[in-house]
């Protein structure tokens, strides 16, 4: 409550001391009793636009304005039932001119001739109270544009969020309050990550640069993200005052630029296998039909003096170029309907030891030629391998490519290895031969179409047998694995599961 001065010295030399300080202090000054003016110094006349006597004559809730009256009266019932009140209080006034202008008002009880009396003491603040509603103005203004701007934008004091708005909260998951007063560790995707990030930032944000780079950023549900940053210190003079970040999700453009690359992979691919099956197809389809077109000159312009024996083998050239023309095609339609997904895969029951026995000797017979030393087969059938649920077709291709290649490259002859089980529901083939072996640099893209090993040398080939193996092993839910050395040998396993193609009971 404010403090009771007494006025005790009332002699006409200090009554004029008092008179003269009051009138020169540079706040408005009255004493009021009750709400009638007893005094007002020139000051509160300048301050109100009324002359002195003026002031003297009007009620002092009359030059309050109407909207703060309530809040005087409020006071002065308070001040009578003994309550305390503040002590300085801001409050508008109409001027003498009917402008509206603030004060910051305080109070101090005294006696004033005898009686009980309340000195006003008030500065024009009107100014300030402008200055601060233009603050306070362009600070909403300011928030406004921060909190709707798409750029996450955060302002941090020792890797410390001190503000941060709604795009920055979104983006990792919070609500802004649960990032304010903690550390940033929590929205990257390691400590050591959130380390690499300061250490890098401070070298830069020590010379008051702009530090600017591309960093993952973990959500708060766990997923990944990419974000591109951007730091610099609020003041150029003062690092300690912060540093405002602000944070672009790049997560789209990221996987755009992923998604392009591997688009351009895969297309310089397609190209290379486009180079390699020209290559293949003007190479493995000329000298077929080189065989086919000197055959039939030959039988058209000397047949009527060949030997009976002499045209069959003509015929037989043509038979069997015909067939490892009709077998390439084959291929590539098998691969090509692999790759856009329109390969048919209908298992049925098998009847393995007779296919496999037929199929195997069938292929060493077509692969065998009287000038080459043939390898020799060996077959290894289980006794458990007897029937099974897979797709008669694709397993054909599976064995038929595997058992041609591992005599084609046999040059030297040795020994065709073919092993079959069928354990726990699996299907277990493994071919093996003595033959060249392949590179264990080209292992990798040993699958690829089209693609042949360096030490092939002259054996005819397409490149797409093992391409088509693999697939047809994958259709079965299979695998395919490989080991070999140069000059040694290779070895193919494959397995197929059996049991999930059975049919359903009933």
């Amino acid at each position: 409550m404010p403090r009771k001065s007494h006025v005790t010295d009332n002699s006409p030399q200090s009554e004029e001391v008092y008179r003269d300080i009051v009138d020169h202090v540079l706040e408005g000054i009255i004493v009021i009793r009750g709400n009638q003016v007893l005094y007002a110094n020139p000051m509160a006349s300048e301050i109100t636009g009324h002359a002195r006597s003026a002031i003297e004559k009007i009620a002092l809730i009359d030059l309050i304005h109407p909207e703060d009256q309530g809040m005087i009266r409020d006071f002065q019932q308070r001040r009578r039932e003994g309550n305390p009140i503040p002590s300085r209080y801001d409050v508008r006034i109409i001027n003498a001119h009917h402008e509206m202008r603030w004060l910051t008002l305080g109070q101090q009880y005294l006696e004033w001739n005898g009686l009980p009396a309340t000195l006003c003491f008030f500065s024009d603040i009107t100014d300030n109270k402008r200055l601060q509603e233009e603050l306070k103005h362009s600070l909403m203004e300011r928030e406004a544009i921060l909190q709707t701007a798409q750029v996450g934008i955060s302002l941090t004091a020792n890797r410390i969020h001190q503000w941060v708005n709604r795009a920055f909260a979104d983006m990792v998951g919070y609500e802004p309050h649960e990032l304010i007063g903690h550390n940033s560790r929590r929205h990257y995707p390691s400590e050591e990550s959130w380390q690499q990030l300061g250490e890098l930032a401070d070298e830069a944000i020590k010379r008051n640069e702009t530090f600017t780079t591309e960093w993952p950023s973990i959500h708060r549900n766990g997923k990944l993200s990419w974000v591109r940053m951007s730091a610099a210190r609020v003041s150029a003079d003062d690092p300690s005052k912060g540093i405002i970040w602000s944070v672009l999700d790049i997560t789209n453009h990221v996987q755009a630029e992923v998604e392009m690359r591997e688009a351009l992979a895969k297309q310089q691919q397609l190209n290379q296998m486009k180079s390699r099956f020209v290559s293949m197809t003007s190479h493995e389809f000329r000298t077929p039909l080189a065989t086919i077109l000197s055959s039939a000159e030959l039988l058209r312009h000397y047949r009527d003096r060949m030997p009976e024996q002499e045209q069959e083998g003509l015929f037989v050239s043509i038979e069997s170029a015909v067939k490892r023309m009709g077998l390439m095609l084959d291929n590539i339609i098998t691969l090509g309907r692999a790759d856009s997904d329109r390969l048919e895969f209908k298992p049925t029951l098998i009847d393995l030891r007779f296919f496999f026995e037929s199929l195997a000797n069938e292929t060493a017979a077509a692969i065998s030629t009287p000038d080459l030393l043939s390898p020799e087969l060996v077959m290894n059938l289980d006794t458990s391998v007897t029937s099974a649920w897979l797709d008669e077709n694709l397993l054909r291709q599976i064995v038929n490519n595997l058992l041609t290649n591992a005599f084609k490259y046999s040059p030297n002859g040795g020994k065709v290895r073919f092993d079959a089980t069928l354990e726990n529901h699996v299907l277990k083939l493994k071919i093996s031969d003595q033959g060249i072996g392949i590179p264990a640099e080209e292992m990798p893209n040993l699958f690829e179409s089209f693609h042949r090993a360096s030490n092939v040398g002259n054996i005819p080939g397409s490149g797409l047998g093992l391409s088509i193996v693999k697939k047809s092993a994958e259709m079965h839910g299979g695998t395919v694995e490989v080991s070999s050395q140069v000059g040694r040998g290779t070895c193919f396993t494959v397995k197929l599961p059996t049991r999930a193609l059975e049919p359903l009971n009933g």
